[in-house]
């Protein structure tokens, strides 16, 4: 999985912050969650190319543990968005203990 956040502007929490699965070779191919608003303001998960390509794909368990982990990230991102600082310090993403073959 990849995060990739556009520091470009300040608009972070509509659309700039990306939770990408790493799947396929092509980046423009892989299934990506960003965080957006909806029309009322409210934050929430968007996803994008998260349908197969062809009817005949299938994900393997190495591709669906990395498409589990992309959605537990993100949502603990969300989650975890409006708690309050403790020490200086917000928790963002929470340690998870996944073990995949290459």
């Amino acid at each position: 999985m990849n995060i990739k956040v556009d520091s470009n502007t300040d608009n972070y929490l509509n659309g700039d912050i990306q939770f990408i699965s790493e799947i396929f070779p092509e980046e423009s191919k892989n299934p990506c969650i960003t965080l957006r608003k909806n029309e009322n303001g409210v934050i929430g998960l968007h996803f994008t190319n998260w349908n197969s390509i062809e009817s005949i794909d299938v994900y393997d368990s190495n591709a669906s543990t990395e498409l589990a982990e992309s959605i537990i990230q993100a949502l603990n991102f969300l989650k975890n968005y409006n708690q309050e600082i403790n020490d200086n310090q917000l928790n963002l993403f929470e340690e998870i203990q996944v073990v995949r073959e290459n």
